[in-house]
C-alpha cells in the first residue's frame, strides 16, 4: 500500500502551508504522485504524471470543485 499528497509551501518559509492526499493510481498499483508530477489549477486540480517506470506516457487526473 502506498500513500500519495500533495504540499503546498509557503516559499519565504519553506514550510507546508496545505496538504492533501491524492488517491488516484497508476496501473501499477503505485499512487499517482510515485513519479514526478505537474500540478496546475485551470479549473480545478490538474495533475500531470509519468505513468509507471517502463511507459513514456503521461496520465493526467482532473478533480473539479
Amino acid at each position: 500500500m502506498q500513500l500519495g499528497g500533495l504540499t503546498l509551501l509557503d516559499v519565504d518559509t519553506l514550510s507546508p502551508s496545505f496538504e492533501v492526499p491524492v488517491q488516484a493510481w497508476m496501473p501499477s498499483g503505485r499512487v499517482a504522485t510515485y513519479n514526478g508530477a505537474h500540478v496546475d489549477t485551470p479549473d480545478g486540480v490538474r495533475i500531470r504524471c509519468i505513468v509507471d517506470d517502463q511507459s513514456a506516457a503521461i496520465a493526467t487526473w482532473v478533480e473539479r470543485s
